[in-house]
């Protein structure tokens, strides 16, 4: 699109369209695309400049009005000038729009180094790109190709220079792009022919640029959710092991009904073990260990409530792994049906067809990436929850919260906030779901290897940041704990 004959007959085109034309303004709302304004009579002309390696490119496109924020402005000095010509460099890519002031807006479409400048005497005023590296520098001057080969387009020979020059045929060329060469000297399938250079540029460079959002846009998607399916796919395993679980409920249960069996006894205060005959497995003697610092029967209770404990965490497992497997289900599915989606249309359809599945993987309900937030999200049985991040996020976290949502974090070590976001809810979730929050504020802390960890519950209002306190560190009003065993979100 910025080959040497294609500009040549673009700088002709724009000669008719912008011959004493009124510079407006040179704004830029998108990485590497500026827009220049000019008034025509009464009517607004805009003449887009792509920077872009991969699509540089100069055409007239329809007149927009700029959008009210993320604009930056350029070349405000030429601000009222009129256009007095406009000539392209021989042989060489450097369009020069004179102004009748003798100032000159000099576009460089070089691939690599596109840029514009605002020239004044010969000197750089201001440039698009890279102004503190340019400005007060002399403008960059012609360099005229040395071999006509050069200026040729790929895979386009001399013998092709005629027709290119007298005779162009303006082309959306398969797998090649824009081309004004004919089909006999460059074969290859036509998408689509046009009468005006210009419309053929502006054509081709906006589906590139729609080709490569909507890429960028689906290997976004592609590779959150295939992370996500691998995580749930990790999560499934972890939380089918239940006869582990059940195994470990009946050994702790067997240990307080033999010790039972002993409680009459007196055992010395240092003592670890008690070697007991095991009359539940045919006599055979077992060492049990006691609970430090407690006698037999308050060992006894010890193992009883650790066998609840693990009967308990095996019916949080299968119920998390129910829900679990829904969601895999979810992403399994989306992901299939995502994998052979080839143009926009569909992608939008799909984004539509599974925003409850993207809302949970970090994206808005249009399929766009969320506005970054100093903390990780998720969510459980209908309730937002926040996980901080790193000291920083903690404090941020707690700056964002309301005073009434719940807040969570393991008892005596360092670990993330949690917070379960009421939204104006005046009752309190349900104990399942204040639990398996509880499990991944025991998760992301130092105590994430331990069997069973406390956690403090409270409301946000009676957590307190000291006045000079490091980050992360807080005090608390009033408390109640919560016992779970550490588990993973997702």
């Amino acid at each position: 699109m910025n080959n040497y004959y294609t500009l040549l007959h673009l700088a002709d085109s724009l000669k008719g369209n912008l011959q004493g034309a009124e510079f407006i303004s040179a704004i830029t709302v998108r990485k590497h695309l500026l827009e220049i304004r000019f008034l025509v009579g009464n009517e607004p002309r805009q003449l887009m400049f792509s920077t872009d390696p991969a699509a540089t490119a100069v055409f007239l496109s329809t007149y927009r009005d700029a959008p009210s924020s993320n604009v930056k402005s350029f070349f405000s000095g030429m601000n009222g000038q009129r256009l007095a010509r406009i000539e392209l460099a021989d042989r060489d890519r450097l369009l020069s729009l004179f102004m009748n002031s003798g100032e000159v807006l000099l576009l460089q479409c070089y691939t690599s180094k596109a840029n514009a400048f605002h020239v004044r005497e010969g000197v750089i005023a201001e440039s698009f790109k890279r102004n503190q590296l340019w400005a007060g520098k002399p403008a960059p001057e012609p360099v005229p190709a040395a071999k006509p080969t050069s200026l040729m387009p790929r895979k386009v020979g001399m013998e092709a220079l005629g027709q290119i020059l007298n005779r162009p045929q303006p082309s959306w060329i398969d797998g090649y792009g824009f081309s004004l060469a004919g089909e006999e000297f460059l074969p290859g399938v036509r998408l689509k022919t046009y009468s005006d250079i210009n419309e053929g540029v502006r054509d081709v460079f906006f589906a590139h640029v729609h080709d490569r959002t909507f890429e960028h846009r689906k290997r976004s998607l592609t590779d959150r959710l295939t992370k996500l399916h691998g995580g749930l796919a990790h999560m499934m395993d972890q939380l089918s092991a239940h006869p582990a679980g059940l195994d470990r409920a009946a050994t702790y249960e067997r240990y307080g009904h033999l010790l039972m069996s002993r409680a009459h006894e007196r055992l010395p205060s240092d003592q670890e073990t008690l070697a007991v005959e095991d009359w539940m497995k045919d006599g055979e003697s077992v060492d049990i260990p006691l609970k430090k610092g407690a006698g037999i029967p308050a060992s006894a209770e010890w193992y009883f409530a650790k066998a609840k404990e693990s009967r308990t965490a095996v019916e949080m497992a299968k119920s998390r792994l129910i829900e679990t497997k829904i969601r895999f289900e979810e992403v399994d599915k989306a992901l299939n049906v995502l994998e052979p989606i080839r143009f926009g249309s569909e992608l939008e359809k799909w984004v539509k067809a599974n925003s409850s599945v993207l809302n949970r993987t970090g994206f808005d309900s249009g399929g766009e990436d969320q506005v970054k937030v100093p903390y990780r999200t998720m969510e459980i049985s209908g309730y937002e929850i926040w996980i901080g991040k790193n000291a920083q996020s903690n404090d941020d976290m707690l700056r964002l919260a309301h005073k009434d949502d719940l807040w969570m974090h393991a008892r005596g070590s360092a670990g993330s906030h949690v917070i379960v976001r009421m939204k104006k809810r005046t009752v309190r979730p349900p104990m399942a779901v204040l639990e398996k929050v509880a499990g991944i504020a025991a998760w992301y802390s130092k105590q994430k290897g331990s069997s069973l960890v406390p956690v403090i519950l409270t409301q946000r209002k009676y957590v307190r940041k000291p006045k000079g306190a490091p980050a992360g560190l807080v005090l608390v009003d009033r408390e109640e704990v919560l016992m779970v065993k550490p588990e993973q979100g997702g």
